[in-house]
């Protein structure tokens, strides 16, 4: 596994915007999840609610310096999302060849006593085989700037597990459910790529 710099990485937000803040300090990792947004029909609104997400995180820390940097959310979800539905997340990252990102870790979602009844969580392993991990509560969202049809933007602050005290989802490609759906209709999970 491969571990580069990330002490010059610089996140870019949205202007015009108070949700997401840049933070003053570096990241500790740069990665992209590769995965599903989950959810469920609300027969009351006839609307999709969300019920977690479910995602494969890869360590991208190595492509900062890279052309590729730039657009390898859209690039993974091309082959994410024009893939038959046999095809996993780790056929994805294999799929970027020579530039492969390393699995990091896992993002999911766990029971809590947030409003919804449950909250993000990710956990990594890292160098040496140490796992850490952090739960996290929504600080702040604005829409993708990129169109309605990606999940909006994300700022997250941790309050359990020592693996980061703030998250930040950017530069989100797929992920959002169709606008009505149907009493009854069964959950579904829509694909969607995003650095974090």
């Amino acid at each position: 596994r491969q571990w580069c710099d990330v002490s010059c990485a610089k996140m870019v937000v949205p202007a015009g915007q108070t949700q997401l803040v840049v933070p003053e300090h570096a990241p500790s990792f740069v990665t992209i999840g590769v995965g599903v947004q989950n959810y469920t029909c609300d027969a009351a609104t006839s609307t999709y609610k969300s019920i977690g997400a479910v995602a494969e995180m890869y360590d991208i820390s190595c492509l900062l310096e890279h052309d590729l940097f730039d657009t390898i959310e859209e690039i993974s979800y091309g082959l994410w999302f024009g893939a038959n539905e046999n095809i996993t997340t780790a056929d994805v990252g294999y799929t970027l060849g020579a530039v492969r990102p390393p699995v990091i870790g896992q993002h999911f979602f766990v029971k809590s006593d947030a409003p919804a009844g449950i909250s993000p969580k990710w956990e990594f392993t890292l160098k040496g085989g140490e796992k850490r991990s952090v739960v996290v509560t929504g600080a702040g969202s604005v829409p993708s700037p990129h169109g309605k049809q990606n999940i909006p933007w994300l700022s997250l602050r941790g309050i359990e597990g020592d693996l980061a005290k703030q998250v930040f989802r950017t530069d989100t490609v797929g992920g959002v459910p169709p606008a009505s759906c149907a009493a009854g209709s069964p959950p579904i999970s829509v694909r969607y790529t995003s650095k974090y």
